[in-house]
């Protein structure tokens, strides 16, 4: 019910929203897991709103001026982008993710909060420190050092360990590791989707990917990121790859 009562009136706020500033273009990102065929029959066509299929959502937070979620994992990613984002509540519902997520974006009700809060956003260039701070508390490095920096320094150090362990003999422990592991999920997948009509998170927030597919990927973010350093890509497991500096 809830689900119902919220995509409603989500759905009625995107096709509002055009109409009231038809000088922005909004971009609609459907979640993995929606039908997209549902957008297309439903909202209502304007110049200024396309609906975009990407695989995630992290290009399009770093370009955009403002984010407009529901409870969403995208208001961390904004956050992170330094991205001003709006976490629009219109039904009222308790679960603990939604409520964290309420702590660090800038809430609405109804289409009218999310068009004041769009034009005070647009124009306050400012980030929140407070709301980055109550995000930094969650993270497991609560410390000044940014907790991106803290995860690179491990994964160095233990890159570096497996250099000196052998590293032939370490990555064949790993991809044997890896391969009884997946063999345990994936029975567990087999078992799940018998008895369940849910699908598999796995399959949509984890695809398998091509190893030309994340060279793409690599390059691309490079350019975005201005990273000239060269990747040596290796496959360890079903969804488990190592990037090597080269």
């Amino acid at each position: 019910k809830y689900q119902k009562k919220n995509i409603k009136k989500f759905l009625e706020l995107i096709n509002y929203l055009p109409i009231v500033f038809p000088d922005y273009i909004f971009y609609l990102k459907p979640h993995p897991v929606e039908n997209l065929s549902f957008w297309k029959e439903n909202i209502i066509y304007k110049e200024n709103l396309k609906i975009v299929n990407p695989e995630n959502s992290s290009s399009l937070i770093k370009f955009c001026d403002l984010v407009i979620q529901t409870r969403c994992t995208t208001s961390i990613e904004s956050l992170i982008n330094s991205t001003k984002n709006i976490n629009f509540i219109p039904v009222k519902n308790d679960h603990g993710f939604g409520k964290f997520v309420d702590k660090i974006s800038d809430n609405a009700k109804n289409k009218f909060e999310v068009i004041n809060l769009i034009n005070k956003l647009i124009k306050y260039k400012k980030n929140n420190l407070k709301k980055s701070n109550i995000l930094n508390s969650r993270v497991l490095f609560k410390n000044n050092i940014p907790s991106s920096e803290r995860m690179t320094s491990v994964l160095s150090k233990l890159s570096k360990k497996i250099k000196q362990q052998h590293s032939y003999q370490s990555l064949a422990y790993m991809r044997f590791s890896l391969l009884i592991h997946e063999t345990y999920i994936q029975l567990k997948s087999i078992i799940y989707n018998f008895i369940s009509n849910y699908k598999n998170i796995n399959e949509y927030k984890f695809p398998i990917m091509k190893k030309f597919t994340l060279k793409e990927k690599m390059i691309r973010y490079s350019k975005i990121y201005k990273n000239k350093k060269k990747i040596k890509i290796t496959k360890l497991g079903k969804r488990f790859w190592l990037f090597e500096s080269l």
